[in-house]
């Protein structure tokens, strides 16, 4: 069998599972995965049907499978020499499906771009306004690719990983914590709006809270930023998270919060949202991100963090939210939608 349905992948944290999601429940037969990056990071292990490409030879001796692919899948739009190759060959975008990670459809926003990266931006415009599938689970975040890069593309409603998906939490013992406890943003990165975020709760200082900021992913200056300022403003109520967590002891760490702030204008930190909402845990979000229509649209009820507060989800909210998210993000759900978008692939 023909392997018809080509991914072009950049080594993250998401590949992986996902690799073994589609060997598990669709077979690999069908699939090849074209993986750039140097190094074994985040390389999955899938036998021939995972194919590290480490540099512009790897991807030109790959042109074959590209022309052959009935459908190309495009994880991320983040390599630049993927892109190149695609721009030049244009009579292949109508077959790619672009699988939207948030932060490769937010660059259009990044006002600090270097010639060559405002290069990469012209051919990423010339490569987006030509693909014919967005693959997405978050509408609005579709309708800006169609408003900022002028894209036909229909929509292809998609969970996507399994980072979207609700996961149950093992059983863990009875938090005894007499204190509300505050999640401030999910990485070091000044999108997050910390600050801002802190300087609204700073006014509930006095009241029995602790707040948690986790600061080991991405830039190290701006976390040392975020941490002395959260101590100048909320004192010994402030603990900046500075350390690497495993994922099994994040998903603890999220189990022991009450408040999570999400201060961001943009979408990010869905696995964290669904996670924590499954959860039964109070959400503060920018009403201004496309995040928060897809909630609305499902039923779930979060808060606006422009207006804090230390209100949180009454016990009939909380179970409503819990059952919205488990039928909504559920891993059936997810194998249905990678299931029509396999289909028809062999089909002339």
């Amino acid at each position: 069998m023909s392997r018809d349905i080509v991914h072009l992948c950049v080594q993250e944290k998401f590949i992986p599972p996902f690799v073994q999601l589609v060997r598990e429940h669709f077979g690999l037969d069908r699939h090849l995965f074209l993986v750039s990056g140097k190094g074994a990071a985040f390389l999955p292990e899938a036998g021939d049907a995972v194919v590290p490409v480490p540099g512009i030879a790897g991807r030109l001796r790959r042109l074959g499978a590209l022309y052959a692919a009935r459908k190309i899948i495009l994880h991320g739009l983040y390599d630049a020499k993927f892109l190149y190759l695609l721009a030049l060959q244009p009579w292949l975008l109508p077959k790619c499906y672009w699988m939207v990670w948030g932060d490769d459809l937010y660059r259009y926003l990044d006002p600090h771009r270097s010639r060559k990266g405002a290069f990469k931006e012209m051919v990423r415009r010339f490569v987006i306004r030509r693909i014919g599938h967005v693959v997405t689970y978050i509408r609005g975040d579709y309708d800006l690719v169609k408003e900022w890069y002028g894209s036909r593309a229909t929509m292809v409603d998609c969970l996507m990983y399994m980072s979207n998906v609700y996961q149950p939490m093992p059983d863990l013992p009875a938090s005894r914590a007499t204190a509300t406890v505050i999640q401030v943003g999910n990485s070091a990165y000044a999108r997050n709006l910390h600050e801002e975020a802190l300087e609204r709760i700073a006014p509930f200082r006095d009241q029995a809270i602790e707040v948690y900021a986790p600061l080991s992913y991405g830039p190290k200056p701006h976390a040392q930023a975020v941490a002395t300022r959260g101590r100048a403003l909320l004192g010994d109520r402030f603990f900046p998270m500075l350390d690497f967590m495993d994922f099994a002891s994040y998903r603890e760490f999220l189990a022991k919060i009450d408040i999570a702030v999400f201060n961001n204008t943009r979408q990010q930190a869905m696995g964290n949202i669904i996670t924590l909402l499954g959860m039964g845990k109070t959400l503060y979000l920018r009403r201004s991100t496309t995040t928060w229509p897809l909630l609305e649209q499902i039923g779930v009820k979060v808060f606006d963090a422009e207006q804090f507060s230390l209100r949180q989800l009454t016990p009939a909210e909380r179970e409503r939210n819990i059952a919205l998210v488990q039928q909504h993000f559920s891993r059936e759900r997810l194998l249905a939608q990678l299931g029509a978008l396999f289909a028809g692939a062999e089909a002339a």
